[in-house]
C-alpha cells in the first residue's frame, strides 16, 4: 500500500509523524468497531459503548489537535509578517545610513576644502596686506593686525573643531550601520546640534547682510566631547 504521505515534503518531521499515527488510530478504532460486532453476545453491548465513547474521545482530541495547529498557524503567520516589516524596515533603515555615511564623509571633504581655501585665500590675502601696511606702521596699525592675529587663530581653531566633528561623525555612523542600530544618545545630541545649527546660520546671515569679515564669536560650532 502507497504511502499518502510521502510526497509531504513541506512538513515538519513531527507533524508527519503525528498526522501518520492519528489516522493509524483512526484505522484502529474502526477496526476495534467491526471486532465488536464478532464479539461474543455477553461482552458486545459493553464493548460497543467503549468503542462508541473511545471514538468520541478520539473525535474531541482530533478537534483539539486542529485547533492547536491553527493557532500555530495564526502564530506562525504573524510571525513572518513581523520579520517581514522588520525585514524592510532593516533596509529602509541601512539605506538611510549608507546615505547618511555618504552624506557625513562629503561634509568631512568639504570641511578640508573649506580649511585649504581659507588658508590660500583669506590668510594669504591679509598677509599681502599686512606686508603693504607694515611696511610703514602706524600705532593703530600695529594693535589692528594683533587683534586679527586674535581673530584669525580662532577661526582656524573652529575649521579644526569642524574637522575633528565629522571625522568623528563618520565614525560614529559607520558604527551605527554595523551594528545596525542608533545611539539614543546620538538622537540627543543632533537635536541639540541642529538647534545650534539654525542660530548659527541665523546670526551668520545677519553678519552678512552687516558686510562682517567673520561670523560672531557665539556661532562657532560646538565641539563635542
Amino acid at each position: 500500500m502507497s504511502d499518502p504521505y510521502a510526497n509531504t515534503v513541506t512538513l515538519h518531521p513531527t507533524f508527519l509523524s503525528w498526522l501518520k499515527n492519528m489516522n493509524a488510530l483512526t484505522s484502529l478504532i474502526n477496526r476495534l468497531s467491526e471486532h465488536a460486532v464478532t464479539a461474543p453476545r455477553d461482552y458486545r453491548p459493553q464493548l460497543n459503548r467503549q468503542v462508541a465513547a473511545l471514538r468520541a474521545d478520539f473525535r474531541n482530541q482530533q478537534e483539539r489537535c486542529v485547533s492547536f495547529l491553527q493557532l500555530s498557524k495564526e502564530y506562525a503567520d504573524r510571525f513572518l509578517s513581523d520579520i517581514s516589516e522588520e525585514i524592510q524596515q532593516q533596509r529602509t533603515f541601512l539605506e538611510a545610513m549608507k546615505k547618511r555615511i555618504k552624506m557625513a564623509k562629503t561634509l568631512r571633504e568639504k570641511v578640508v576644502h573649506l580649511r585649504k581655501s581659507y588658508k590660500v585665500g583669506t590668510l594669504d590675502c591679509i598677509k599681502k596686506v599686512r606686508r603693504t601696511v607694515l611696511s610703514e606702521p602706524l600705532p593703530e596699525d600695529v594693535d589692528l593686525f594683533r587683534e586679527m592675529d586674535i581673530v584669525l587663530d580662532e577661526i582656524r581653531r573652529c575649521y579644526i573643531d569642524m574637522d575633528k566633528f565629522w571625522v568623528d561623525e563618520v565614525q560614529r555612523v559607520t558604527k551605527a550601520f554595523r551594528d545596525r542600530r542608533v545611539d539614543p544618545e546620538d538622537i540627543d545630541r543632533w537635536n541639540n546640534f541642529r538647534e545650534s545649527l539654525e542660530h548659527t546660520i541665523a546670526n551668520w546671515e545677519t553678519t552678512s547682510t552687516d558686510d562682517a569679515v567673520v561670523p560672531r564669536p557665539s556661532t562657532r560650532l560646538p565641539v563635542r566631547d
